[in-house]
Order: C-alpha cells, then structure tokens, then sequence
C-alpha cells in the first residue's frame, strides 16, 4: 500500500461518506485502550465528527469517561474501495438521548492508504480444503487474486503439489469450481500454513473486492 498524509482536513471532506465503516480505537494509556467498529454518522469536517456508540462499547466502559479520550480512528471510503482513511484525534463527548452518539473532534491531519490491485489482504475467517478423499478445516489467514493462505490447526496429511478445492462461506462472491493446487505448506506454532495458489488470476470485482476489504479492516490488518 503506499500512504499519503494531508494537513488540509478540507481535503478529509472526498474521504468520508455517512454509513462508512470505521474502526476506533480509544487511548486511555500506556497498555490501556479498547476497540470497537462502528459507522459514521454525520460530520462537519472543521467542526465534528458524530459517530454511533455501540450499545455493547457503552455497557463496556460505563466506567470510563467519554471526554477528551485520545483516539484513532480508521475507515474504509464507501466512495472509492481504493481507499482506507485514518487519522488521530479526541472525544468531545457522548450522549445517551435520543441516541447513543459519540462527538469526536476534527483531526489536524490525516492518512490515506492506497490498496494495490494486487494486494494481499489479510484476513481470519473460517474456510475449509477440500481433496478427493478428505476434507480439512482452517482458517483463511490471508488473500489475494493470485491464491490464498489457509492455516489448519495440528497436524495434516495435505501435500505440495495436491489439486485441491477451497470453501469460504463468509467470502460469498468468491468463484466457484475455483482451480487451485498447494504450492507451499508452513510449519507454525499449533499448526500449517498451506499456501494455495489459483490455477487462473480471479478477477476480484467491486462487490468481491468490497467484501473482502471489509472483513481485512474487521481483522485489524488495514
């Protein structure tokens, strides 16, 4: 990915769309943050950012107080897949009525992040390996046009080499009778890495291209 900065939050303005996806993250700390993805919900980009408060972040840190809280904030731009947006700022505060909301300040600067046409995401979702004889589970670690990487727990009988099919039911526009053959296997802690590569490049349309984005932003990987 190559990555660009701005110091003109006017130029922040072609990045964020209401109902764009974000990951916050809240600075307490040294060692003391928490986590959580939400949506935008309105902006004025010199003056605030509104944010929807997750009912499960607020039962949380019910504790914890909402105002002038450090926080990074990271997004995918529903304008342009191309992109992921992320910048540093601070709470103003949170309100509970009529909803649960989060007022943010407008970052001095920020990042954007250009993603490659053929670019590795890395991913963590369940999938599965499919030989003529077996079929073995795992989770797919990571994913570009040109193959994938499934990583299975323990021990396996698969071989460099193998014909094999892939099932993902969370990535619901990957292709199907997609030709694939193992060309590397991993030794890891707890387990393999197995190393697939296609028999064709796939073609990774806007709404594959989406999918899998949004799911490398869910895992923390972009």
């Amino acid at each position: 990915m190559s990555t660009s900065s701005s110091n003109n939050i006017s130029e922040l303005e072609k990045y964020l769309q209401n109902g764009m996806k974000l990951s916050v993250s809240f600075q307490f700390g040294p060692n003391d943050n928490y986590d959580f993805t939400t949506t935008l919900v309105g902006h004025k980009t010199q003056q605030y950012l509104i944010l929807d408060l997750p009912i499960k972040a607020l039962e949380l840190l019910v504790m914890r107080k909402l105002s002038n809280v450090q926080t990074v904030v990271r997004g995918i731009c529903n304008k342009d897949y191309g992109h992921i947006v992320a910048f540093k700022t601070s709470t103003y505060q949170s309100i509970r009525r009529p909803f649960n909301l989060l007022f943010l300040r407008p970052p001095k600067h920020f990042a954007t992040k250009t993603i490659r046409e053929h670019e590795r995401y890395a991913i963590s979702l369940p999938a599965s390996i499919n030989t003529i004889n077996s079929e073995v589970s795992g989770v797919m670690a990571d994913l570009s046009v040109s193959g994938c990487g499934i990583f299975v727990a323990g021990e396996n009988e698969l071989q460099t080499g193998s014909k094999v099919d892939i099932r993902c039911e969370l990535i619901t526009s990957l292709p199907e009778n997609l030709g694939c053959h193992i060309v590397k296997i991993s030794r890891e802690p707890k387990g393999h890495l197995i190393g697939i590569k296609f028999d064709e490049t796939i073609n990774m349309s806007d709404e594959m291209r989406k999918e899998v984005l949004e799911h490398a932003f869910s895992a923390g990987s972009i």
